[in-house]
């Protein structure tokens, strides 16, 4: 009783699951249904399987398709991860990555940090280990990567800076290179490199006319805190060590901090818990109030921190600058997400300036 056009638009809402658009189409079909003499009955049980489709259809290819490509996949997550795991950290976003590193570590493969005589441009999974890439660490590019396995393997640090040009790669991302820990295996520690740094480019630039190895005056290394923190502005996350755990176990309230691991046990109910702030959004109320969600992280999990306009005006400016926080808040439940909501917060530590 109605158009092919009409009926391709009616399709369309469906696939969109446009249900306001399907609605009103529904007083119209059942018109024209009546039109021509189906049953109430018939009528009723075919336009709620046209509402039932449109929350959620999937055709019988896609379900098949969909269903071999979960299973397979399932498969070789549970018979071979090394494999499985390699292939999905070579494909993922970096929010992904270390939400697979996350699952690898809860398997029991440990974390190792870039090599420089074993990393490649890609995850090295073996052994119950994963191996960072060169190209995890911040600012240095697969050309560059590809530059330092080529001239492998790397006897001293000499060694590389001769190997190695330097011209086209900023002074950040050489301190991100040393910070990073693919220089480790050279022989010297991380502050003794850094501060010997301008020493070694200048031999660098001189290699080609076979200059005579400079002195390097070693200094003694930084201290544990600050190798966490420059890890993790190297690689975007800490392997060695984790920044939020020194501060847990350095805090007076100890004993009381909880993992957010481990929030779901404590809906209702007030916490104590220290964090690294990720990142933070504004917004504004009705009554044209500033408050905000900040998502904050301390082990590999995360949560969701609402800080109404009263605490938001009141702890707004530490915001601005602190990274590392202490927080007391009630947890809270809305359908299936889990929440905080700020009741107090302290600063543990600054931002560094970019």
């Amino acid at each position: 009783g109605m158009t092919l056009g009409y009926a391709d638009v009616i399709r369309k809402a469906i696939s969109k699951k446009k249900i306001d658009l399907i609605n009103n189409f529904e007083k119209d079909f059942k018109l024209k249904a009546k039109n021509n003499n189906f049953s109430d009955n018939v009528i009723n049980i075919i336009f709620d399987k046209i509402k039932d489709f449109a929350n959620f259809g999937f055709n019988k290819s896609h379900s098949i398709a969909y269903g071999t490509i979960c299973y397979k996949m399932g498969y070789l997550k549970a018979n071979y991860p090394d494999v499985f795991y390699k292939v999905m950290l070579k494909e993922s976003s970096s929010s992904d990555t270390l939400e697979y590193l996350k699952e690898l570590k809860t398997l029991g493969f440990k974390l190792l940090k870039p090599s420089v005589n074993k990393s490649t441009n890609e995850f090295i999974l073996e052994n119950n280990t994963c191996i960072l890439p060169i190209t995890s660490i911040k600012g240095l590019n697969k050309i560059i990567g590809e530059s330092i396995i080529e001239n492998r393997p790397y006897s001293s640090i000499f060694d590389f800076f001769k190997k190695i040009n330097f011209k086209n790669i900023n002074k950040i991302t050489i301190e991100n290179i040393i910070n990073s820990g693919l220089l480790d295996e050279l022989g010297y520690n991380k502050k003794t490199l850094i501060e010997n740094l301008d020493v070694l480019l200048n031999y660098s630039n001189l290699s080609e006319f076979d200059a005579l190895e400079p002195y390097i005056e070693e200094k003694e290394e930084y201290s544990d805190l600050e190798l966490i923190e420059r890890e993790y502005n190297s690689l975007g996350m800490n392997i060695t060590s984790n920044i939020v755990s020194y501060y847990k176990k350095s805090d007076p309230d100890s004993n009381k901090l909880i993992d957010l691991e481990k929030i779901e046990n404590y809906i209702n109910k007030d916490i104590l818990l220290i964090g690294r702030v990720n990142k933070i959004r504004e917004i504004k109320t009705k009554n044209d109030e500033e408050m905000a969600f900040m998502d904050i992280i301390d082990f590999d999990s995360n949560i969701s921190v609402t800080i109404f306009p009263e605490k938001y005006k009141k702890y707004k400016e530490i915001l601005e600058k602190c990274d590392i926080i202490k927080i007391r808040g009630k947890v809270d439940k809305r359908v299936k997400e889990i929440s905080v909501i700020l009741n107090e917060m302290w600063r543990l530590s600054w931002k560094k300036p970019k």
